[in-house]
């Protein structure tokens, strides 16, 4: 019964189009699913043995790197937004739940790609921006109203 259990969770693993990994206390990929490919372009198996960091945008490096030693202190799990490195050199924002296993010493990983609503995000900023300089550069009163 327990190797049919754990072949269910192999195939929930692989097919799974959410991003999953599980990295080791030393940083580095144990496993990771097709997730990473069909976003970033990443191949699992090519991702075995490498580390985690090495996809990480260097601005947020730092930041990854106090939250895994969290986990490793015993933090039961975070959430994080982070960018990470495709395969052809871009990078894509990617929303990140972690969680460790003490025991394993493994960081589950699944994540979900938020790239568009990033872009939103900057795109309602910038509007907003224009907007203002517009008001403020104005050489008359002017009003907005609805």
């Amino acid at each position: 019964m327990a190797q049919a259990g754990a072949e269910i969770y192999e195939r929930f693993f692989h097919t799974l189009p959410t991003i999953m990994a599980a990295v080791g206390f030393d940083g580095l990929f144990a496993e990771a699913n097709q997730g990473w490919e069909a976003t970033l372009g990443h191949k699992p198996a090519a991702l075995a043995g490498t580390p985690c960091l090495d996809l990480v945008h260097p601005d947020d490096r730092d930041r990854i790197a106090a939250i895994k030693a969290k986990l490793i202190e015993g933090d039961p799990q975070h959430l994080f937004e982070a960018r990470f490195r495709c395969a052809d050199g871009g990078y894509r924002w990617l929303y990140m739940r972690c969680a460790a296993d003490r025991d394993k010493r493994l960081i589950y990983v699944a994540a979900s790609d938020i790239t568009p609503r990033k872009a939103t995000e900057q795109a309602l900023r910038d509007s907003e921006e224009t907007r203002r300089k517009i008001l403020d550069a104005a050489p008359m009163a002017m009003s907005i109203v609805n």
